[in-house]
């Protein structure tokens, strides 16, 4: 796969400092003016923008360079139909083409939950779909998948 996180897209670029740790591909979310923090913005079933840290070549950072508490960072705000090399966590569930996925609270992508995925919490949580299939349920780090974002 290719060594950045937009594979296809026209969205837009802020900068930021990192609000904790971050890795390329993250899902982030702005906690402040000038900040932006791992994971999903609110709990379970919320939605927010489909932004996502981007590698920072200004820096000498690349996809797999880990930020660190305020770091200066680029946010790629995706639009609908983008590609986005994104995360999955280790020791998550398969993954199979075409699963409907939001953000988990550590910034990697899961799988939506069906216990009630005719909420309305549930379609608005939605961030993308798998491009690709992934199986890192055995896996003992975070690895990449194609996601196309809803």
């Amino acid at each position: 796969m290719a060594n950045v996180v937009v594979l296809k897209g026209y969205g837009m670029r802020k900068e930021g400092l990192a609000d904790g740790a971050v890795t390329p591909g993250h899902v982030v979310y702005r906690s402040s003016a000038t900040e932006f923090k791992v994971g999903r913005k609110g709990g379970a079933g919320e939605s927010g923008p489909r932004s996502f840290c981007d590698i920072n070549p200004e820096v000498g950072r690349a996809l797999d360079d880990n930020y660190a508490d305020e770091d200066q960072i680029n946010v790629y705000y995706a639009h609908s139909g983008d590609e986005i090399n994104a995360l999955v966590a280790a020791s998550a569930p398969a993954i199979a083409v075409g699963n409907t996925l939001e953000a988990a609270a550590d910034g990697t992508v899961i799988v939506v939950t069906a216990d009630s995925a005719t909420g309305n919490g549930e379609r608005d949580s939605t961030i993308g779909y798998a491009v690709e299939a992934v199986d890192n349920s055995s896996g003992s780090s975070a690895v990449r998948i194609k996601i196309e974002v809803s």
